[in-house]
């Protein structure tokens, strides 16, 4: 089981792991100890279709889980749909069925196991999850139920770690903080983050202050104003979050799919605000 430090640094980690390709996030691990990263695995929008991840995910994996201040969460979308909205083109959240949210989850907890149907060779070379990211999550007080039964589900079945959390990139409906351990409550530009200019809404106006994570991407202001948005978000002395990410990368980009170009700076900014 992985501690979990608030202030911590919240990764979509979207970045298939060829040789040395995690090495930043592992230095940052090993450079700031006592800060925290949730890292979200993803190998095909998902655990993938075969039993086991390949042999890279599976290498990279291993070393991932060997940093006690690192956790890996295993991606899993809620959304079967993407035709919702006026314009027939919004994600639908909630429309993937409980069974195959469950397959997933499964799967990723049978990456552990050393027995048939595993992919570890060993207990101390474990290919495991400790939690999982349920991303596309939805927001509305109608989908309530459905998000705590395969939190339940996923509790009840993971046996390395249980941290759930929750990315609707949106404000939610109160009763869901009663069911994540973290809710991702913002998932845009550095362009809207500015719009918003308050983030009391964001977070029931501080009261779920300390289970509220950000992703802010296409962050174009220089460093100096990434490491006072880093420090206003973060510091715990006033209602601060429990975990941040920026990137300067845009969407045309994928923002998880490379380090930010800050992402040294990042750590320290993050380190030094808790």
């Amino acid at each position: 089981m992985v501690n979990i430090n608030l202030g911590f640094i919240l990764f979509p980690l979207y970045i298939y792991p060829t040789q040395n390709a995690w090495n930043p996030l592992f230095t940052a691990a090993n450079t700031y100890p006592t800060l925290t990263f949730l890292a979200v695995i993803n190998p095909e929008n998902g655990p993938g279709g075969s039993v086991c991840p390949d042999s890279s995910y599976t290498a990279a994996i291993h070393t991932l889980n060997s940093y006690p201040n690192i956790v890996a969460l295993g991606y899993v979308h809620t959304a079967a749909r993407y035709n919702c909205g006026d314009s027939h083109t919004d994600i639908c959240p909630a429309t993937q069925t409980q069974a195959a949210l469950q397959a997933n989850i499964s799967k990723y907890e049978n990456w552990s196991k050393t027995s048939a149907g595993g992919c570890s060779t060993s207990s101390s070379s474990s290919v495991q999850v400790n939690g999982i990211f349920f991303d596309e999550a939805p927001i509305d007080a109608a989908s309530v139920t459905y998000m705590q039964n395969i939190t339940t589900y996923a509790r009840n079945k993971l046996t390395h770690g249980k941290t759930i959390v929750y990315n609707p990139g949106n404000p939610v409906y109160k009763d869901y903080w009663k069911y994540a351990d973290y809710i991702n409550v913002f998932e845009n530009t550095e362009a809207i983050f500015r719009n918003t200019k308050v983030l009391g809404p964001l977070t029931g106006n501080g009261v779920y202050a300390n289970q509220s994570t950000l992703l802010i991407h296409t962050y174009q202001s220089n460093a100096q104003t990434e490491e006072n948005d880093v420090d206003t978000l973060i510091d715990t002395d006033y209602d601060g979050l429990a975990g941040v990410f920026i990137s300067e990368r845009t969407v045309a980009q994928n923002p998880y799919s490379a380090f930010p170009t800050r992402w040294t700076q990042l750590c320290n900014w993050v380190d030094a605000a808790n």
